[in-house]
């Protein structure tokens, strides 16, 4: 997942994605500086927990945090099927 939100990062300077936080809170976000990455491209990142999605509506694109945080994989579910729901809102 990591791979395609570069990939939209480089491909979509301005657009807007989910990592998770930009900062590592105690060993549950150890991916953290993901954010600062993105940040680097040109890209937005949108602070979001686990089990939140966040949708890019300008440049169709959702992201959620997923794997990016040391969690319990219903946490993970929860956040995956809030991204579904955005891109099932997208094609309305």
């Amino acid at each position: 997942m990591v791979n395609l939100l570069v990939l939209a990062a480089r491909v979509l300077p301005g657009c807007e994605v989910t990592v998770g936080q930009d900062k590592d809170d105690g060993g549950s976000w150890p991916y953290a500086g993901t954010a600062g990455a993105i940040a680097t491209m040109g890209t937005k990142h949108v602070n979001k927990n686990v089990d939140e999605a966040y949708t890019d509506s300008k440049n169709k694109i959702v992201t959620t945090p997923a794997f990016m945080c040391e969690t319990k994989f219903h946490e993970i579910f929860d956040g995956v099927g809030k991204m579904i729901d955005g891109v099932l809102k997208l094609l309305r």
